[in-house]
């Protein structure tokens, strides 16, 4: 199904078929318009956004949806003009079975914006469609990049807040570095930094004679082994961003500007996708005047800047990934998308026919091999089918995406349900669940038909429908969804937990079933310095308090740690209790002492005895380790803390513990910190 925002005017412009041809319209409202696939028939709809499909009988008297394309819209005369090319079962291939022409005045206020998207991996560490910028995506690509030695002063220089800016992936947004002149009109980059008004070239807070090596190494990232394909099947919400104060004062862009959602649309099966949206003459007059910097000419800075996010309807968010600006949109503009696979909503499709084959991205039937008995996971190294890779005998947390197929399009209700291994009352799965079409719509729960539950009999259970049938116009990615579980909210102690799925027929008897059992854990792990001293003189490290202390000549004082870093249901990857001096960003080179605990640990990987081979961390020190788990451990510095130059330094002691769990699409190890402890020295 094509998405289509306000008025256009369809005409059936080309028919090279023998079957019978059809055009179906879907409103917001659920509604649906059916015209005739001949040539001549036209029809204007006006709606906030529609969809548009074609359709073809074989003979056999029903309905079969055809494959689509759009074609880019051109300017011709007063009006914007595209087609949509349909491909039936006839088997030619030839996308000209059906052609409609679509087409709206260009009247003043319009905007169409189009392009192509696609989803990238493998080494990519700038987005392929930034150049000649360096656009960066993730914090992965980010913290390879910064290894670089150019690239880390010329991101730093641009963000000089960096590490404010970067404390996790979920709140990473993207950075744009300018790196050479400007690209002409004509060139169409889908990001645009800011131009220095009197040289024509992008300076920012980089030195112009870096710029050309700069670009260089950014290029020869670019042509590392980066692979990529279309996005195809998924939703675009165009969002329309007002510049910071900063941003207008020169700073760099930080996407933390005023947002207005403009709508949504749908990539067709290349990956390419159409978007037409409005601004009023006040809005434009307000990108004049409130969105325009010293120096900058009004009547550019009155088209708006756009920002694109890949909708996600199972994030709470609403999306899963969004683009760096795109700025001063004019009338039709073209603007192509590239978009880190690791973040496209979705993830591994089911190929099986089973109700229950992906958890996440995680194969979970057993000739996978991939769960233990008591429902602990392990993935490949390198993983396999986009799964994540490397995963060790981790519990399952958070919010658990489960696909599958039904395979029947007649049957459309099912049931999820939940129960504790060990016990025999099952719990139904409640949560509302939407799914993206047209516009969101509730897929379940419903309370209106009576369902033949196994072991509970004919009730009026909550069931979903389904969304596979490709007729329905769901989402790609959506349609072998059956539910997001959030695990969290399910108030279960750790533990074994099945989780089964039955799909029923129009008569409400269940037809097809599964069932898995995964170990959910939502618990974190303890992990927390209790005390400090230095040759036997205790450190405070309660509240504020930072002790300075005084030392001798060359030092060689034992410190000891008094700590806990424990998970008690044996998820501990690893555990390490580092010291470090003042910012010197590498640790001091200690010794343990004979006869105390361990500083660090590491779980060892086992997968043939994942629900006996635990890793507590702290409480597996035995015998150094008291029934709470507490320890302490006694370092000998390898060199004097203070050398004989050094009067003064601080001593940082830091504490992570590691816990090996996943939702099926992240890594599987997630860290803990105990807060830095730090004190004084002196001679």
């Amino acid at each position: 199904m094509i998405q289509m925002q306000k008025s256009w005017t369809v005409r059936v412009t080309a028919k090279a078929a023998a079957f019978d041809q059809r055009v179906v319209v879907r409103h917001e409202d659920g509604t649906e318009d059916i015209h005739p696939g001949v040539v001549g028939t036209t029809f204007t709809v006006n709606d906030t956004t529609w969809g548009i499909r074609i359709e073809h009988d074989t003979g056999t008297g029903s309905w079969t949806t055809s494959k689509d394309r759009i074609q880019f819209p051109t300017t011709t005369g007063v009006t914007f003009e595209f087609d949509i090319r349909s491909d039936d079962s006839g088997g030619d291939g030839d996308y000209n079975d059906l052609v409609l022409t679509c087409s709206t005045p260009t009247t003043p206020g319009e905007h169409i914006v189009y392009g192509h998207a696609s989803m990238y991996w493998g080494k990519c560490l700038i987005n392929p469609c930034g150049k000649p910028y360096l656009v960066i995506d993730t914090l992965p690509q980010l913290k390879e990049i910064l290894t670089n030695p150019i690239l880390n002063d010329a991101v730093r220089r641009e963000y000089p807040d960096l590490d404010r800016l970067t404390v996790d992936e979920a709140s990473f947004r993207p950075k744009i570095v300018p790196v050479r002149a400007a690209p002409a009109e004509s060139d169409v980059p889908t990001f645009r930094p800011r131009l220095n008004r009197l040289s024509g070239l992008v300076t920012n807070n980089i030195s112009l004679t870096l710029k050309p090596k700069i670009y260089d190494i950014a290029d020869s990232l670019f042509k590392q082994k980066c692979y990529s394909d279309a996005l195809a099947g998924y939703a675009l919400r165009f969002i329309e961003y007002d510049r910071t104060s900063s941003e207008l004062a020169g700073g760099a862009y930080t996407g933390d500007g005023n947002r207005e959602i403009l709508g949504t649309t749908t990539t067709d099966e290349n990956g390419n996708y159409i978007f037409r949206f409005s601004r009023s003459y006040g809005e434009a007059g307000n990108e004049s005047f409130v969105d325009t910097a010293v120096g900058e000419d009004p009547s550019a800075q009155a088209f708006p800047d756009l920002i694109v996010q890949i909708v996600d309807t199972t994030n709470p968010t609403g999306y899963s990934f969004e683009t760096a600006v795109a700025r001063n949109i004019t009338p039709l503009r073209r603007i192509n998308l590239c978009v880190p696979k690791s973040k496209i909503p979705g993830g591994a499709v089911p190929s099986t026919g089973e109700l229950i084959e992906l958890i996440g991205n995680v194969n979970v039937l057993p000739a996978a091999g991939r769960l233990s008995a008591e429902g602990r996971v392990s993935t490949a190294n390198p993983g396999q089918g986009g799964e994540p890779a490397g995963i060790e005998c981790a519990a399952w947390h958070g919010g658990l995406r489960v696909r599958g197929e039904i395979g029947n399009h007649a049957n459309q209700a099912y049931t999820v349900r939940y129960r504790r291994v060990g016990t025999s009352e099952w719990t139904f799965h409640t949560t509302n669940e939407t799914r993206y079409r047209v516009a969101y719509e509730k897929i379940g729960p419903f309370f209106d038909r009576l369902l033949q539950v196994p072991d509970q009999g004919s009730i009026n259970a909550p069931y979903y429908k389904s969304t596979e049938d490709p007729a329905e116009g769901f989402l790609f990615s959506d349609r072998p969804l059956k539910a997001v579980l959030h695990t969290g909210s399910w108030g279960l102690t750790p533990g074994p937990v099945d989780i089964r799925i039955d799909a029923y027929n129009a008569a409400g008897i269940s037809v097809k079933n599964a069932t898995v059992r995964l170990y959910i854990d939502n618990t974190t792990p303890t992990v927390a310095i209790h005390s400090i001293s230095l040759g036997g003189n205790a450190v405070s490290i309660s509240g504020s308090d930072c002790t300075l202390m005084s030392v001798g000549e060359g030092s060689l004082a034992t410190l000891e740690v008094g700590f806990i870093a424990k998970q008690d249901q044996g998820f501990v990857g690893s555990y390490h209790l580092s010291v470090s001096r003042c910012n010197e960003g590498v640790e001091f080179p200690t010794t343990q002492v004979p006869g105390t605990a361990r500083p660090s640990g590491t779980y060892t990987h086992n997968p043939a005895a994942c629900d006996t081979n635990l890793f507590r961390g702290t409480s597996d020190d035995v015998p150094f380790s008291d029934i709470n788990g507490n320890v302490e451990t006694q370092l000998n510095p390898v060199n004097p803390w203070l050398g004989a130059t050094e009067p003064f330094t601080i001593i940082r002691v830091g504490l992570v513990v590691t816990k090996r769990a996943t939702d099926g699409q992240d890594g599987g190890i997630h860290h803990f910190y105990a807060g830095t402890k730090v004190f004084g020295i002196q001679k």
